[in-house]
């Protein structure tokens, strides 16, 4: 079982590391979308590219997969490969997969047109997802009972303040490209990385801008507290398995 873990481990993170590097350089070579959306400018493309929630919680848990691999001895005892850090990263990646199919997609004509950057986006919204937190669950070694409101009042903050650092980031960046003079971030609309942070324009649905922020701070809140809950919970019934205890 030992090995099984080692290979799921290996092939997700491999996989969908090299998806992303693939999705990244397919974009610098063919340079239709960096020459149209960001007027040739190769650096602003990069950041924003390397800067979505999406890229970060994928490259959260991809790295942590692979981490998990070369120190396996450590997993489930180290810090940074915590029962703790799973979840953590399990949240994240689920916030991911709600808001990209749930908001972005039927609001915002997220879904990608041609079928390679579809294979991508499948990738990072849906199958790394899922893989990840199926291996939290199911797979993670080490895992103990936790008391699920003890960890809420200990814990969730860390799940908190690090979206919130990300929230505030992207509103500073955008604010400032907002405030900036010419046409690079005004043409195609790339002040903010998510329509339902941009303060200053109407949304889907004719809703004012600080509307939808409003909707999506709360809506966003109730996904971190209800899948911290809901992982939590599910852990620790699964724990007690006779299928997890034959695994360790």
């Amino acid at each position: 079982m030992n090995k099984i873990r080692m290979a799921y481990k290996l092939t997700f993170a491999i996989w969908g590391l090299a998806s992303i590097l693939a999705a990244y350089l397919f974009k610098i070579i063919d340079g239709t979308e960096i020459k149209t959306t960001y007027l040739g400018n190769y650096e602003i493309f990069t950041i924003d590219f390397l800067s979505t929630f999406t890229i970060l919680s994928n490259f959260l848990v991809l790295f942590w997969l692979l981490f998990a691999a070369i120190f396996y001895k450590k997993e489930g005892e180290a810090k940074l490969l915590s029962q703790t850090s799973g979840l953590i990263a399990s949240v994240y990646i689920s916030v991911t997969l709600v808001i990209y199919n749930f908001v972005l997609v039927p609001l915002d004509s997220a879904f990608p047109k041609d079928s390679f950057n579809q294979y991508v986006s499948i990738m990072n919204h849906v199958i790394n997802p899922l893989a990840f937190v199926f291996y939290f669950l199911v797979l993670m070694p080490k895992k103990e009972h936790i008391n699920l409101n003890e960890f809420f009042l200990k814990r969730f903050y860390i799940i908190f303040c690090l979206i919130l650092a990300y929230c505030i980031y992207a509103m500073l960046r955008g604010e400032m490209r907002f405030q900036s003079s010419g046409d690079l971030y005004e043409s195609h609309n790339l002040f903010y990385p998510y329509f339902f942070l941009n303060v200053h324009k109407t949304g889907p649905l004719n809703l004012a801008g600080g509307v939808w922020f409003a909707i999506a701070f709360f809506a966003i809140i109730a996904c971190l507290i209800g899948f911290c809950y809901l992982y939590n919970f599910s852990s620790n019934l699964i724990i007690k398995t006779k299928f997890y205890q034959n695994l360790n």
